[in-house]
């Protein structure tokens, strides 16, 4: 059975994401930020340049008012009703929308789930949403605001919608009834689904004290040591829909319902923060056991997304060879996907290569050291993905990079594509990529990735220094 894999999604509704945080943190919302954005946005005047000297006003009001109708009705609403239409939903119906619209408009599914690309035809579609832990810490307000404590935001309850919306998934269906409206009926033909759905659990080390993580991450990931990568894949897909929408059930098994770990460096998680021996000793916690249970981890690096810290401190902790090298240095079979090819833009907001090109050298020197391509925003994405694939010296990154859609965060930043479907048909109409690189994206290498529980024979044969992992009492 062959498996087509989108490795970085996302499942949440506006319930989840910690807005607060978000607005509040510095330079989001100041008077030089106010000030760009209204010279960015005005952007569209420089075509007129020094027109302006010999046009009639009527001729610069109906540019404004066509510029107002292609930019801002035509352009920014509608990608924002799209947007909201997801998000708005409650989060148990988003995987099955996602079907319902796969097989109903746009079809790129068929009534048996066959999903085609070229001549591969796959029978599942794995979808790994990553949660992202939003907890807010040290919020100060404005002096006029009312409600100046407000509670955090922990993870807890994400985890129980997702879970839930699983479970909702594999028991139901959406239909559209005798009314032409959408409607959710049981439906106990699981084993009949299109998805497999394995989530990534979100985690800040620094929101938890050590005893705290250590029993959250003994409560979700006990066990895992030896398995096999059929094994693995076994107890993954045996879970699949049987969560009971209680963690409090202290008699409940939640190991398994996880497939690996979602960081997120702008949300205030460091990976290395060698300037507290606290804070170190959790991610090192952290990194032993993942390395020890072949536990694949996904950290955000890119220089947009949720953001909570400065854009410079945001920067330092996703850098990929700061925090990061110092990671791999001490765990080195730590296996690791950094998310969005390290898309970053720089000072004058063009594009930057610097973090890809670091990406790229990580992922030589580990073989467990990946990447996944769901910043793509349209363009030549892909001519210039294959171009790097097919650089000297750059052949093993053909076995080092994921497919991910970035859905459902990506629908309001894509301007070319409004759709999971879309972001798919992309991937699969794409001239660039040969047939058989887009499989290994696809399908082989994000399955290793998910499931392989393997470790480096040597640590000569791996070319890498040998090391000793950080150790504490």
């Amino acid at each position: 059975m062959k498996k087509f894999y989108d490795i970085h999604m996302h499942a949440f509704d506006l319930s989840h994401p910690n807005l607060l945080a978000f607005i509040k943190r510095d330079g989001l919302i100041d008077k030089k930020s106010i000030t760009d954005a209204i010279f960015k946005s005005l952007s569209w005047y420089e075509s007129l340049g020094y027109s302006f000297k010999w046009l009639f006003p009527t001729r610069i009001r109906k540019t404004i008012e066509q510029k107002i109708e292609d930019e801002l009705i035509n352009g920014f609403l509608p990608r924002l009703t799209n947007t909201l239409a997801i998000f708005e939903n409650p989060i148990e119906y988003q995987f099955l929308i996602l079907d319902y619209f796969l097989k109903n408009k746009e079809a790129l599914v068929d009534a048996d789930n066959k999903l085609k690309l070229g001549n591969e035809v796959y029978d599942k579609m794995v979808v790994c949403p990553l949660l992202m832990d939003f907890g807010k810490k040290n919020i100060s307000y404005h002096k006029d605001v009312f409600y100046d404590e407000t509670p955090q935001k922990p993870i807890r309850k994400q985890v129980e919608d997702v879970l839930n919306a699983i479970r909702i998934y594999y028991s139901h269906s959406l239909i559209k009834n005798e009314k032409n409206k959408m409607q959710l009926v049981k439906d106990d033909q699981a084993q009949d689904k299109l998805f497999e759905i394995y989530p990534f659990m979100g985690l800040n080390t620094a929101n938890y004290s050590l005893e705290k993580l250590k029993d959250l991450l003994d409560k979700y990931f006990s066990g895992y040591e030896n398995d096999t990568a059929d094994s693995r894949k076994e107890r993954l897909k045996n879970k699949l829909g049987q969560f009971k929408n209680n963690l409090d059930k202290e008699s409940e098994d939640f190991t398994y319902f996880f497939a690996g770990i979602k960081v997120y460096p702008p949300l205030g998680f460091n990976p290395w923060p060698s300037e507290t021996d606290e804070e170190l000793e959790k991610v090192n916690y952290l990194y032993r056991m993942c390395e020890q249970k072949r536990i694949p981890i996904m950290t955000h690096c890119s220089g947009g997304g949720f953001s909570v810290l400065t854009q410079d401190k945001a920067r330092e902790y996703t850098n990929p060879t700061k925090g990061w090298s110092e990671v791999l240095s001490n765990y080195p079979n730590l296996k690791i996907c950094f998310a969005h090819f390290g898309n970053l833009k720089n000072e004058n907001d063009k594009p930057s290569d610097e973090w890809r090109r670091e990406i790229i050298e990580l992922s030589y020197q580990y073989d467990y050291v990946y990447t996944d391509i769901s910043c793509n925003e349209g363009g030549d994405y892909y001519k210039e993905l294959n171009a790097d694939i097919n650089k000297e010296g750059q052949a093993h990154l053909a076995d080092k990079i994921l497919f991910g859609t970035d859905f459902s965060i990506n629908l309001f930043a894509n301007k070319e594509e409004k759709s999971y479907n879309g972001n798919l048909k992309q991937f699969i109409d794409d001239s660039h990529l040969e047939e058989v690189k887009k499989h290994q994206l696809c399908s082989y290498n994000p399955e290793k990735f998910l499931f392989d529980t393997s470790e480096i024979a040597s640590r000569e044969n791996a070319g890498l220094k040998e090391v000793t992992p950080v150790e504490y009492s």
